[in-house]
């Protein structure tokens, strides 16, 4: 059998001796605009007073198009142990482990501390796409484990991690913040928006015993705050954490 396998495998390498291309196109594009609708049983009339506006915004963008991977024996592992315990603030972890893997941490915060009247905003924008790419695996396993790590963590905590081919994983943050007293024409808006689109995704996986794993055990014990973690294994996965906060105080 491991014969057979072998020689399969050198087939397939000789099928693609010839140069082939790789291409990753990323772009970051934001766009924005801020507006106040109110609807259903209340009539508002007049203006509303703006003396200072706070605007925090955070975009990504990822895209992973027409790419052919092969990997032949051996194994694509990724782990996070016993790390970014006891962390405060604002943090994120990326750990990747294979080819063509995209991950991203954004955090955009904006604050004002003396207006009376202020308009806060918080954005957040997130496109990812994954498309007309092949993955071949030739015996090749894939896991990727968190254990043990980001416990007893506060604040905004990202982690990302990822094993084997063309995955996507991004966590953002935006915040808008007025920290003195608000007068009467405070306004606070927050808005998340994120796009994930798969097509045509081609995935050959040669040897019948491999095996994708992705585990989280012992971790994010006792953490507070907001907390995002992806942990994936195998081929074309895209995961997102966002997070928007406006606030007037």
């Amino acid at each position: 059998m491991k014969l057979a396998k072998a020689a399969l495998a050198s087939a397939i390498l000789a099928a693609f001796a010839a140069p082939a291309f790789a291409q990753a196109t990323l772009e970051n594009v934001t766009d924005t605009s801020s507006t106040l609708t109110i609807t259903g049983g209340a009539a508002v009339t007049g203006t509303i007073p703006v003396a200072a506006q706070a605007g925090a915004t955070a975009s990504n963008t990822q895209a992973s198009v027409d790419n052919l991977v092969i990997t032949a024996g051996g194994a694509n592992d990724a782990s996070l142990t016993d790390s970014a315990n006891d962390i405060a603030g604002n943090a994120g972890v990326n750990i990747a482990a294979g080819s063509g893997n995209a991950q991203g941490n954004e955090a955009a915060i904006a604050a004002l501390g003396d207006a009376a009247d202020v308009f806060g905003s918080a954005q957040t924008f997130s496109t990812q796409i994954s498309g007309v790419n092949t993955n071949i695996s030739l015996l090749t396993d894939n896991a990727a484990t968190m254990s043990g790590s980001a416990n007893n963590a506060t604040g905004n905590v990202g982690v990302n991690i990822a094993s084997g081919s063309g995955n996507m994983q991004d966590n953002q943050l935006a915040a808008a913040a007025q920290t003195n007293p608000a007068g009467d024409g405070a306004l606070a808006q927050a808005t998340g928006s994120n796009e994930q689109l798969v097509t045509l995704a081609i995935n050959g996986d040669l040897d019948f015993d491999v095996t994708n794993s992705a585990a989280v055990t012992g971790s994010l014990l006792g953490a507070a705050g907001n907390l995002g973690a992806n942990v994936s294994a195998g081929y074309g996965n895209l995961q997102h954490n966002s997070l928007s906060i406006a606030s007037t105080q």
